[in-house]
């Protein structure tokens, strides 16, 4: 073929070996078969709760349900605020701290008569000052009022079980571990001091939760497309919390009986031999209860 014919064909002339220029007419889709691995890591917060001593171990349970009962009902809430990915946020449910959206839990007067019952069954205060420095016998108590009687006893009298002196030890009982108008209504003070947590305070809660079970905030999409979801902090059996009751150093009355609620003047008219005085921030004891 002559290179005349060659351009009246319309193909360009080329030297031996030259190649022509490749030309798309349709689109295709094709797999390379290549894979490489990489990873990233996923950071999951961690943080650490309050230090907590003297540990009074309560032998009954607290439903959890009375903490939460679904992701739209429950004492706590947490979100992940718009504009701060990878942060969190919490708020006491229909509480005095800022933050919250969803209502106030339906099981807050279930939480304070169950407190209630805790506070009016055993407890075991083997670790807890000052009854670690006693032998058994001295360290489990029927109810919060045994154990605040001894509390007394120990530290004006010398001894835990010093009570001969104290006239109205029975009511002191009765006054420290019931829930009525008169008494000390130590579950409806808990319950109330939950409520008016700050929302610092709740989304320290919050993430003591998570950090030790990421799995509770599962389930809900919070992050830039959503954000602001606002739902209840899961507890669950099994889980374990802790409160602090902290008793103050009474006023002491002679010759004649006391309703059982402490007065806030100092001790005085005590007998030569009492014992050592009251801790001058209270003896503070921290509930240790199991949810069920």
């Amino acid at each position: 073929m002559s290179t005349t014919q060659n351009a009246a064909s319309g193909n360009t002339p080329r030297a031996p070996g030259q190649l022509t220029t490749a030309m798309k007419t349709n689109s295709v889709v094709v797999s390379l078969r290549v894979n490489v691995d990489v990873s990233g890591n996923v950071d999951i917060f961690t943080t650490t709760g309050n230090q907590v001593g003297n540990v009074v171990t309560c032998s009954h349970t607290l439903p959890h349900g009375d903490l939460y009962t679904s992701a739209t009902d429950a004492v706590f809430e947490f979100w992940e605020p718009s504009g701060a990915r990878g942060d969190i946020s919490g708020a006491v449910a229909g509480g005095a701290g800022a933050g919250s959206l969803l209502s106030a839990p339906s099981t807050l007067a279930t939480l304070v008569s169950d407190l209630a019952v805790v506070i009016n069954n055993s407890m075991d205060a083997s670790a807890a000052a000052p009854f670690n420095a006693y032998t058994a016998d001295y360290r489990v108590f029927d109810n919060f009022g045994e154990l605040a009687l001894g509390a007394h006893a120990h530290y004006l009298f010398g001894h835990v079980g010093a009570t001969a002196a104290i006239d109205n030890d029975a009511a002191l009982i009765n006054y420290f571990k019931n829930n009525g108008g008169s008494d000390a209504r130590i579950a409806t003070l808990l319950n109330d001091a939950i409520q008016a947590l700050s929302a610092a305070d709740a989304t320290a809660i919050v993430r003591q939760v998570i950090s030790q079970d990421p799995s509770r905030a599962a389930g809900q999409d919070n992050n830039a497309l959503v954000p602001d979801i606002h739902q209840g902090l899961l507890f669950a059996t099994g889980d374990i919390v802790y409160m602090q009751v902290t008793i103050h150093q009474p006023s002491i009355t002679s010759g004649s009986s006391s309703a059982g609620a402490p007065g806030a003047g100092s001790a005085n008219n005590l007998p030569s031999a009492s014992g050592a005085s009251f801790p001058s921030a209270g003896a503070q004891f921290t509930l240790k209860i199991t949810l069920s």
